[in-house]
């Protein structure tokens, strides 16, 4: 039932009379809207909780929308290629094993030298890490984590078109 859904909806964006890049960046602006008093509770509740100083800055919230929109895309674009059963395994083991074992939850000191080093190059680390420079200024913004989020972004974004272009 909900491969069908997610079938007539997909088929139902394409016959709509506006270009791929329209319908995209309207999916990521109405998606950023809804994640928006999400993501910024959750960041004023850890700056409360922690006793940070929240900062409200051009370089806090282009790191901010810039961290939303690739982790959006990436989103956007599992759910464009994957069956809707198929997707929630993922996004389980997403959840599970992209966060739970790596150094977001828990301190990068109790962590295995493995996960360590494919922790580095996690895009949900580096997109943490990203947040916390940004909007905590914890520490200065390492170019590193703004290739990798940039990467899965580019990667997304064109997973993204080159199945709307496919499908049409």
């Amino acid at each position: 039932m909900l491969a069908l859904i997610s079938r007539i909806v997909f088929n139902y964006q394409l016959t709509l009379p506006f270009s791929a890049f329209q319908l995209v960046t309207a999916t990521l602006m109405i998606w950023s809207l809804f994640s928006l008093p999400g993501v910024s509770m959750a960041i004023l509740l850890g700056g409360w909780l922690f006793h940070l100083e929240v900062l409200l800055s051009l370089k806090s919230m282009a790191i901010f929308t810039f961290v939303i929109i690739a982790l959006l895309s990436l989103g956007l674009s599992l759910a464009y290629w994957l069956k809707p059963e198929i997707l929630t395994l993922v996004t389980q083991l997403i959840m599970l094993v992209g966060l739970l074992f790596s150094p977001i939850l828990i301190p990068e000191q109790r962590l295995p030298d493995p996960l360590i080093i494919i922790g580095e190059w996690n895009p949900f680390v580096a997109a943490s890490k990203l947040i916390r420079s940004g909007v905590f200024d914890l520490a200065a913004v390492d170019l590193k984590d703004l290739l990798v989020v940039g990467f899965v972004c580019l990667l997304s974004v064109i997973a993204i078109f080159s199945k709307l272009q496919r499908r049409r």
